[in-house]
């Protein structure tokens, strides 16, 4: 386990987003849900139909900081089945809640801002699209805790 990065921000973390939760919408591409443990960072995208898409990486520490850097033989790391950026690079909050991201060299045409911060719990598909319906609804998991964790 790394010293220098806090065990408070590990755990399940939400993208930050400005769409209102709990309420149908066409919310844009996907949102997603990431845990990030001492040995390896999930990310699941949820899709408005319901189903998601997951990405599991290796970490590395270095510093107050978590990287994850492409697979062997990759350029890019991969984000939802598309390359997003030469390097991920997390690094705690200002408090434990949230958990802050950086895209470092985005892949050409790539339509993420080069920063996004994340919140403590996740987020559920509460209203899914169907066909010729682009509307969905997404809420905060009563199941996964916004609280930080009690010091170890």
């Amino acid at each position: 386990m790394p010293v220098d990065w806090p065990d408070d921000a590990y755990g399940a973390f939400y993208s930050e987003t400005t769409l209102p939760l709990g309420v149908p919408g066409m919310y844009v591409g996907s949102l997603s849900n990431l845990e990030l443990m001492p040995d390896r960072l999930v990310v699941d995208h949820l899709l408005c139909d319901g189903e998601r898409q997951t990405d599991a990486h290796a970490v590395q520490y270095e510093g107050e900081e978590v990287h994850v850097y492409p697979r062997a033989g990759d350029e890019f790391v991969m984000w939802r089945g598309s390359p997003i950026a030469t390097e991920l690079v997390f690094r705690p909050g200002a408090t434990c809640e949230t958990l802050d991201l950086e895209f470092i060299d985005l892949s050409p045409g790539w339509g993420y801002e080069d920063t996004l911060r994340w919140h403590r719990g996740a987020l559920v598909i509460t209203d899914t699209c169907g066909p010729g319906d682009d509307t969905w609804a997404l809420d905060r998991s009563d199941e996964v805790s916004m609280e930080c964790p009690p010091p170890s």
